[in-house]
């Protein structure tokens, strides 16, 4: 009768491929894992400095925030409607205000200098001794009283302050407004540069109403019907 050792190395054919592979493999199979593990380990290592570095940059982190080209197409969608939004309702703002403080600038300054050379010049003329003495006294203090009165009905100085307010006012919003573009462009995810875009185009309307309307109400309420001088009209005796 065989004892145990010799039935179990009987069991156990040496030629058996089966075994032999196993008992060869067995190690190797071993040693693989621990370098799978480590490969593992250093990859890791790697992505998360990486990822570290690109963060640190300022850089998407992961394959998924890169925008797609849908994604794409759509902001740069939104980004056009908004463009055309600011020029049909900002940038011709600006460019009536470029328009209209020209013309105002030089009037003001044109009867302001006016003005005063008639004023100094009128007691000199009443002094002095020329022919048509009295038509040259009448026409310069016409002139004098023509030039005060179309000032204070046009108000010239205010139509330029208030344009040149309100223009420089809706360019300082309009390179604001640029500004939260490109920065809109650095968001990582889609939806929140999309909205980013929306938010700043709403802002820019918004202000650039305030502004237009603050300017129009300042305009309108200093506007009044030239009066009469009563002076004269009073001290004139009756039946003259």
């Amino acid at each position: 009768m065989p004892s145990p050792a010799q039935s179990d190395q009987e069991g156990v054919s040496p030629s058996d491929p089966a075994s032999i592979a196993n008992s060869q493999t067995t190690p190797q199979g071993a040693g693989a894992t621990a370098t799978n593990a480590a490969t593992n380990a250093a990859t890791n290592a790697a992505a998360t400095a990486a990822s570290n570095a690109a963060s640190q940059a300022g850089l998407p982190t992961t394959l998924s925030e890169h925008p797609t080209q849908a994604e794409a197409a759509a902001f740069d969608a939104v980004l056009k409607s908004c463009r055309a939004l600011k020029e049909q309702y900002v940038d011709a703002r600006i460019s009536f205000y470029k328009g209209h403080t020209v013309l105002p600038r030089w009037m003001f300054r044109l009867a302001g200098v006016l003005t005063i050379l008639l004023s100094v010049t009128l007691p000199a003329l009443a002094a002095a001794i020329f022919p048509h003495k009295e038509i040259v006294l009448s026409a310069t203090s016409i002139a004098i009283a023509a030039l005060t009165g179309l000032s204070s009905f046009y108000r010239w100085d205010r139509t330029w302050s208030g344009n040149s307010s309100s223009q420089v006012a809706l360019e300082q919003r309009v390179a604001k407004w640029e500004l939260e573009l490109t920065n809109a462009q650095y968001l990582q995810a889609p939806a929140d540069r999309i909205m980013h875009l929306y938010q700043a185009t709403n802002d820019l309307l918004t202000n650039a109403s305030t502004i237009v309307s603050s300017e129009s109400t300042g305009f309108f309420s200093g506007l009044q019907f030239p009066q009469q001088n009563t002076t004269a009209r009073s001290n004139t005796p009756p039946g003259a």
